[in-house]
């Protein structure tokens, strides 16, 4: 006979180190954002960006529940569904969208970036 797993605790701003994962290093900055984009009335491209990466990485992350209580007052005060929000922040990937502080493409790095044009 199995037993039955006990339900992890509700994890508040207070204990939240307590429960480590990958996202770990960056709750506190995922919160502050959070919190800034909540008390807008109307979100630009990239709050709705913005919103839809923290649904991606802590909507079904336990320990972090009180994030994703935050991030479903934010989509019910902005009237749009989870899905909603991807089908939107996906047309806005397609349009050309590149957040603030990516990198301009001149400034690219990695495979082939090094090579003169016409050299293998």
């Amino acid at each position: 006979m199995s037993q039955r797993k006990s339900p992890m605790p509700r994890v508040s701003p207070q204990n939240t180190a307590a429960y480590r994962t990958d996202n770990a290093a960056l709750v506190d900055h995922d919160r502050d954002l959070l919190s800034q984009i909540i008390s807008m009335e109307e979100p630009t491209d990239e709050e709705y960006i913005d919103i839809a990466r923290l649904c991606m990485r802590y909507w079904d992350n336990r320990p972090f529940l009180t994030i994703r209580e935050d991030l479903q007052l934010c989509l019910s005060k902005w009237n749009i569904s989870k899905e909603q929000l991807f089908e939107k922040t996906r047309k806005i990937w397609f349009s050309g969208y590149r957040p603030s502080w990516a990198p301009e493409q001149s400034a690219c790095v990695g495979s082939g970036a090094d090579v003169e044009g016409g050299a293998n």
